[in-house]
């Protein structure tokens, strides 16, 4: 049996050099007998760091060129600053920051739903097929603080986390 699920703990058989066992075994896996299979099994962890979609996108709309900070951030932040996935379904799910300002983005990269969070407001950045590339989807700013000053706000205050740590607010 081989490792198939990215980020998850698989079960594998392993290999031993005795051909006969290693024949019994396949014998044991075909006809439904497990006893032996489960005796030689192993834990083996898949990385979940490689699974991750770090394609570049093209990015259309308003302050696409804040967008593109954004993402260069991300491809930096995710270099410096591994952080380990939360499954959700089939996702692996990542969160990069502190203070308030946060990244939350899936194994898929930027090809499905990333949030951008400050403590002022939030963009969710979704692929849109009628502009033809990554768009913000949604804005939630209960102060009216518009998109690209929200954006603005979040490359400081994140590059703030990482260079000075985490700080208390009042």
């Amino acid at each position: 049996m081989v490792a198939r699920d990215r980020g998850r703990l698989c079960w594998t058989t392993t290999l031993v050099s005795k051909s006969s066992r290693f024949k019994r075994e396949r014998f044991e896996l075909w006809t439904g007998n497990f006893e032996l299979l489960r005796s030689t099994r192993t834990l083996m962890a898949v990385k979940a760091r490689a699974a991750v979609n770090l394609n570049q996108p093209v990015f259309k709309g308003e302050a696409a060129d804040l967008l593109e900070q954004v993402f260069q951030l991300f491809l930096k932040l995710w270099e410096e600053h591994y952080t380990s996935p939360v499954f959700a379904g089939d996702e692996m799910i990542f969160t990069l920051g502190g203070n308030g300002y946060l990244l939350v983005f899936s194994h898929l990269g930027f090809d499905t739903l990333v949030e951008v969070k400050t403590p002022r407001g939030a963009v969710e950045l979704r692929p849109n097929a009628e502009a033809g590339g990554v768009t913000m989807a949604k804005v939630e700013a209960p102060e009216g603080v518009p998109a690209d000053q929200l954006l603005r706000d979040f490359i400081a205050g994140i590059q703030d986390y990482y260079a000075r740590g985490p700080r208390l607010r009042v």
